[in-house]
C-alpha cells in the first residue's frame, strides 16, 4: 500500500515538474509531529507516504551508501525509505529521519550492527558492520 502510494504521489509530482528547490521549500517547512497511529489487529505506524515520495524525487532514487539504483522492468525506479529514528520511537519522515537505501543495505541498516556516531541536521556518520559512512544531507538555502 504505502509503495503504491508513493509512486502515484511521484507520478503526480514529476507531471507537475516540480523543481528541486520547490521539493526542498515543501520539505523544510514539514513540523515534528507524533506519527499517526493506525490499528490493525495491533498497533502500526502509518507512513507520510507524500513525503517519502518527495525525498526519492530529491534525493533521485539512489542508495546513500553505494549510490546504486534499481531500474525496474517497466522502466520505473525503486529504492527504499530507512528511517534513522524508528516510527515506534517517534521518529518522522523528514529530510534528516530519512535515508534512501538499496534493499541490501536497509537490512543490513535495520538488522546490521549499527553504531550512530553523529546525527544531526545535515549529515549522519554511522558504522554498519565495522564499516563507516558519512551521509550529508540537503542544506536548506
Amino acid at each position: 500500500m504505502n509503495e503504491q502510494e508513493q509512486i502515484e504521489i511521484i507520478n503526480l509530482l514529476k507531471k507537475t515538474s516540480i523543481s528541486r528547490q520547490e521539493l526542498l521549500n515543501e520539505l523544510s517547512n514539514l513540523k515534528e509531529s507524533d506519527p499517526e497511529i493506525v490499528f490493525l489487529k495491533g498497533k502500526t505506524y502509518k507512513r507520510d507516504n507524500k513525503t517519502i515520495a518527495q525525498i526519492k524525487l530529491l534525493r533521485n532514487f539512489e542508495c546513500q551508501i553505494c549510490g546504486q539504483t534499481i531500474t525496474k522492468k517497466d522502466g520505473t525506479k525503486y529504492i527504499e525509505a530507512a528511517h534513522i529514528k524508528a516510527k515506534h520511537q517517534k521518529g518522522c519522515e523528514t529530510l534528516h529521519n530519512i535515508i534512501l537505501l538499496c534493499p541490501d543495505h536497509h537490512k543490513e541498516f535495520d538488522l546490521g550492527n549499527r553504531i550512530v556516531n553523529n546525527h544531526t541536521k545535515y549529515l549522519l556518520d554511522i558504522t554498519l558492520n565495522g564499516e563507516n559512512f558519512i551521509i550529508k544531507f540537503e542544506k536548506i538555502s
